[in-house]
C-alpha cells in the first residue's frame, strides 16, 4: 500500500509541475522572456479587434479622399462591400505615399544597375523556394508550391528560436514585394504576378492564424518580495508580440500592404486582414509608450517610429491621430534623452547607433515628404552623423566596440550626406547612392548627392567628451597614416563591453589597412561566447586586481598642451593641426576593489605622427599607466591582435605580415609575466576566427625607489616611494615590404635638432579648481628615449623617470 500512495504522489507531483511549466511567465520554450517584455497596460483597453463588423467604426469617412462608397459600406453596415472599397482607395488614393511611389519601383531598379536587381530577384527566388536567410543562418523552410496549403508553420520548433523570431519580423514579404514590383508595368500586370500575389495571399492568412493577438491574460511576477506586480502577456506564441518585434513589424507590414494591394491573386480579404493586424499592432505600441512612458535603449526607438509610420501612411483609421501624438510626442523626449550632446547614441556602440539613426532618419524623410512636421531636434538627429567623421579610420572603417563588429561607415556617411548636406561626410560615402538610401530620401536624392563635393575631413582629434571616446590619428591617408582610439566610456548597459581605458589600434598601407590592436566585437547573442565577449578578459584594458571593468567610473582628462613659446592650447580636437602635432588623450578610471578598498588608473595615450624625430613614416605610439591602489593589488593588461602572425620575445612583440602595417611593441622591465593566447572569436552562427592576446601580469608594489628626478622648474617633484606605479607601453608601427617576407630590426632615435623635444602634455583634473595631476614629458635623440612622469599635487606621488636604450621600429 505504501508503494502504491507513493506511486501515486509522484503522479500527482509530476502532473502539478507540468501545469506550473505550462502556465509560468517563462514557460516559452525560446527562452525569450525579458522584463521589458510583460508590460503594464490598462485593463479597459482592448487590443484585438473581435470581428469584422468591429471595425465598423474605426474608419474616419469625413477624411478629405475617402469617398463616398466606404461611407455607404458602412452605414449599410455591408462588411463584404466594405472591403471591396477599402481595397479600391488604397490602390486609388495619393496621398500619403511611401518615399517610393509603386510607379517608381522600375526606375529604383534601373537606378542600382544590374547587380542590385539581381540581388533583389535572387532573394526572391530563394524565398519562394523556401530557402531563408535568417540573422546569418539559412533555414529551410517549406518551398511555394502555388496553392493556399503551402504555407509553413511559423513557429516550427526544428528552426532556430532566433531564426524564428526573425522569421515572424516578416521581412521576407517586403524583400519578394520589392522585386515584384521592380518588374511590374505602370497598370499592376505581370507575367506570373498572380502566382506572386498567390503566395503573399497565402502568407498573410498564415501568419493572422497562427499569431492572434488574444485578450489580455494577467502573469505575476515579484520584483520585490512584498509586492507582486501583475502584469500583461500574450498567448499562445506571445513572445512574437515582443514590443521590439511588433515595432520591427508593423514597418514591414505597413510596406508590404503598399506593395502588394494593387498585385493580381491578393485578395480582398487578405488586404482587410492586413489592416486589422495594423490597427492591433498600432494599439498595442501606443499603449505601451504612452502608459510605460520613457524607458532608455533602441527598443523604444524602433517601436516609436514604426508606430510614427504606421500614423502616417494609415490616416484613415480614426486612431491614427493619437498614434502619432504618442509617437511624436516620444521620439522627441527619446532624441533628447538619448542622443548624447557629441551625437553618439547613449548605448555607445555602432551597430546600435547606426540601427537608430537610420531608423529616426527614415522616417523623418517620410514625415516630410509627407507634410507631416515632427517635434524632434533635426540638429540632434545631424549629430549623429558626425559620429561616423570623428571615429572611421583614415580607409573608413568603425570600431567594433560593444555589441557591434568593425564595420564600413560608407553606407551611414552616405546617408548623413545627403540629410545634413555635409562635404566631410561625402568624401567619407559612396560614389553613388545605393538601395538603403535611395528607399530612404526618394529617387530625388540621386541629383542632390551627385551635386555635393566630398571634401576631406580636416581634424586629426576627435574627443568626444560625453560618449567617453577620444580617437587620434596622424592623418587621413589610408596608404601611411595611422588611427588610434582611447575609450572612456561610461558602461551604458546591456549592450556595453567591459572596455574601459581600452586602446585600440589601426594602421595604413599602400596593400590595405588593417586593425592592430583590435576589438573582439560581438557574434550571434544566442551563442554563449556573446556573454564572454562582453567581459574584460577580451579587451584592451589593464585589469586591476580584477575588478570589474563594467562598473569602474572611468573620465576622459582634459588635455592642455604647452607649444614651444609657452602658450596652451586646450583640447586636441581642434581644426587644423599642424602635421608634426602629436595626439594625446587621457582617461582615468576609478576601480572599486571591495569594501573601503579603491584604486585609480590613469591612462595616457600619445600617437607621434610620421616624420617626427626623423623618421619619415614610422608612427609611434606610447601608453603609460599610472595606477594608485594597495600595493598587493595584482596587474593585467591586455593588447589584442590581430590573427596570427604575433611574435613575443622578451621585453617585446612583434608581428611578422608579409605586407602591410606591422607592430612593435616594447614594454617594461618591471612585467612579471607574459603570455601569448589564442583567443576564438564566433564571427557569426557558422564561423569563428581567432586573434592573439598577449597578457602582461605585475603587482602594484613600489616600482621605483626614491631618486631624484632632473629639475627643468620648480614644480619638479621627487619619485614617490608610495603606492602609484607607473608603467608603459610603447608602440612603432611601420609599413613592411611586400616583397620580403622578413625584416631586419635598425636602431633608430630622434633626430638631435628635433625641435619639439617630441612632445610635452598636462593632465588637468575635471574638478573645479583644474589642479594639475600629472604631466608627462617624452624626449629623444639618437641614443634612445626618455618618459618623464610628473606630478605637481604633493599628495600625488606618482613621479618617475623611465628610460630605455633599446627603442627600435620594424
Amino acid at each position: 500500500m505504501g508503494w502504491i500512495v507513493s506511486r501515486r504522489f509522484a503522479l500527482i507531483s509530476l502532473w502539478l509541475l507540468l501545469v506550473i511549466l505550462m502556465i509560468a511567465p517563462a514557460s516559452h520554450a525560446e527562452g525569450l522572456l525579458e522584463p521589458r517584455d510583460l508590460k503594464a497596460f490598462d485593463e479597459s483597453v482592448e487590443l484585438p479587434i473581435q470581428s469584422d463588423e468591429a471595425m465598423f467604426d474605426l474608419f474616419d469617412v469625413h477624411r478629405p479622399g475617402v469617398g463616398r462608397p466606404m461611407e455607404e459600406a458602412i452605414e449599410a453596415r455591408d462588411v463584404v462591400r466594405l472591403k471591396v472599397v477599402w481595397r479600391d482607395h488604397l490602390k486609388r488614393r495619393q496621398t500619403p505615399r511611401a518615399v517610393i511611389g509603386r510607379d517608381e519601383h522600375i526606375q529604383l531598379a534601373n537606378s542600382i544597375g544590374e547587380d542590385g536587381a539581381a540581388r533583389l530577384f535572387e532573394m526572391r527566388d530563394r524565398i519562394l523556394a523556401g530557402r531563408y536567410n535568417l540573422g546569418g543562418r539559412e533555414e529551410k523552410l517549406k518551398p511555394w508550391d502555388g496553392t493556399a496549403n503551402s504555407a509553413f508553420d511559423w513557429h516550427d520548433a526544428r528552426i532556430h528560436p532566433q531564426s524564428r523570431q526573425i522569421l515572424n519580423h516578416l521581412h521576407e514579404w517586403v524583400a519578394v514585394g520589392r522585386a515584384h514590383r521592380s518588374v511590374v508595368a505602370a497598370d499592376g500586370a505581370m507575367p506570373s504576378g498572380a502566382i506572386i500575389g498567390c503566395w503573399f495571399d497565402a502568407q498573410v492568412k498564415s501568419w493572422a492564424d497562427a499569431n492572434p493577438m488574444v485578450e489580455k491574460q494577467w502573469l505575476f511576477e515579484r520584483d520585490d518580495i512584498r509586492q507582486p506586480l501583475k502584469r500583461f502577456a500574450l498567448a499562445p506564441g506571445w513572445h512574437h508580440y515582443r514590443s521590439l518585434c511588433v515595432g520591427i513589424r508593423v514597418s514591414n507590414l505597413v510596406e508590404a500592404m503598399d506593395l502588394f494591394v494593387v498585385s493580381e491573386g491578393v485578395s480582398d480579404e487578405a488586404i482587410w486582414t492586413l489592416t486589422r493586424l495594423l490597427i492591433e499592432h498600432g494599439r498595442y505600441l501606443e499603449m505601451l509608450l504612452r502608459v510605460e512612458g520613457y524607458r532608455a535603449g533602441n527598443w523604444p526607438i524602433i517601436e516609436a517610429t514604426g508606430l510614427l509610420q504606421l500614423a502616417i501612411m494609415l490616416p484613415e483609421v480614426k486612431e491614427s491621430r493619437g498614434w502619432l501624438a504618442t509617437a511624436d510626442r516620444y521620439l522627441k523626449e527619446a532624441v533628447d534623452r538619448d542622443v548624447l550632446e557629441d551625437g553618439w547614441q547613449m548605448e555607445r556602440t555602432p551597430m546600435y547607433h547606426g540601427w537608430v539613426v537610420s531608423r529616426l532618419t527614415a522616417m523623418y524623410a517620410l514625415a516630410e515628404m509627407n507634410g507631416v512636421a515632427l517635434s524632434l531636434d533635426r540638429g540632434r538627429l545631424e549629430r549623429m552623423f558626425e559620429v561616423y567623421v570623428g571615429m572611421a579610420t583614415p580607409d573608413g572603417w568603425m570600431p567594433g566596440i560593444g555589441d557591434a563588429r568593425a564595420g564600413r561607415v560608407r553606407s551611414h556617411a552616405t546617408m548623413g550626406a545627403v540629410f545634413t548636406g555635409r562635404a566631410d561626410l561625402r568624401w567619407l560615402g559612396s560614389p553613388t547612392l545605393d538601395e538603403t538610401q535611395l528607399r530612404t530620401f526618394g529617387l530625388g536624392a540621386i541629383e542632390r548627392y551627385a551635386e555635393l563635393q566630398g571634401v576631406m575631413p580636416n581634424r586629426r582629434e576627435h574627443r568626444f567628451e560625453h560618449a567617453g571616446y577620444h580617437v587620434m590619428r596622424s592623418g587621413w591617408d589610408h596608404r601611411r597614416d595611422v588611427w588610434a582610439m582611447l575609450d572612456g566610456a561610461t558602461y551604458a548597459g546591456g549592450h556595453s563591453h567591459a572596455d574601459a581605458g581600452q586602446v585600440l589600434l589601426w594602421a595604413g598601407s599602400v596593400s590595405g589597412g588593417r586593425f592592430l590592436l583590435t576589438d573582439a566585437g560581438m557574434c550571434d547573442y544566442s551563442l554563449k561566447q556573446s556573454v564572454e565577449l562582453r567581459g574584460q578578459a577580451f579587451h584592451n584594458v589593464v585589469d586591476v586586481g580584477g575588478a570589474m571593468s563594467a562598473r569602474a567610473e572611468p573620465q576622459l582628462f582634459n588635455i592642455t598642451r604647452r607649444k614651444n613659446n609657452g602658450d596652451e592650447e586646450t583640447d586636441g580636437a581642434k581644426e587644423g593641426d599642424g602635421p608634426t602635432d602629436a595626439a594625446v588623450g587621457g582617461v582615468r578610471i576609478r576601480h572599486a576593489l571591495g569594501p573601503g578598498r579603491v584604486a585609480t588608473h590613469r591612462r595616457v595615450v600619445v600617437l607621434v605622427p610620421p616624420g617626427v624625430g626623423g623618421d619619415k613614416c614610422d608612427v609611434r605610439m606610447f601608453v603609460v599607466d599610472v595606477i594608485d591602489g594597495p600595493r598587493e593589488v595584482e596587474l593585467t593588461r591586455r593588447f589584442g591582435l590581430s590573427p596570427g602572425q604575433a611574435l613575443l620575445d622578451a621585453g617585446s612583440l612583434t608581428t611578422r605580415w608579409p605586407s602591410g602595417a606591422n607592430l612593435d611593441l616594447r614594454f617594461s622591465d618591471s612585467i612579471e609575466h607574459a603570455e601569448l593566447l589564442t583567443q576564438s572569436i564566433p564571427r557569426d552562427a557558422h564561423a569563428f576566427a581567432d586573434r592573439s592576446m598577449l597578457e602582461l601580469r605585475s603587482r602594484l608594489g613600489e616600482s621605483f625607489s626614491e631618486s631624484e628626478v632632473p629639475r627643468d622648474d620648480a614644480n619638479e617633484a621627487h619619485v614617490g616611494a608610495g603606492r602609484s606605479d607607473v608603467r608603459w607601453t610603447v608602440m612603432g608601427v611601420v609599413e613592411a615590404p611586400e616583397t620580403r617576407g622578413r625584416f631586419t630590426v635598425e636602431q633608430r632615435g630622434f633626430a638631435p635638432d628635433d625641435p619639439m623635444g617630441l612632445v610635452q602634455l598636462s593632465i588637468r583634473s575635471t574638478g573645479e579648481d583644474r589642479s594639475e595631476l600629472l604631466r608627462l614629458t617624452v624626449r629623444g635623440d639618437s641614443k634612445g628615449l626618455e618618459v618623464t612622469m610628473i606630478s605637481n599635487d604633493p599628495s600625488q606621488k606618482v613621479a618617475g623617470v623611465i628610460r630605455t636604450d633599446r627603442w627600435s621600429v620594424r
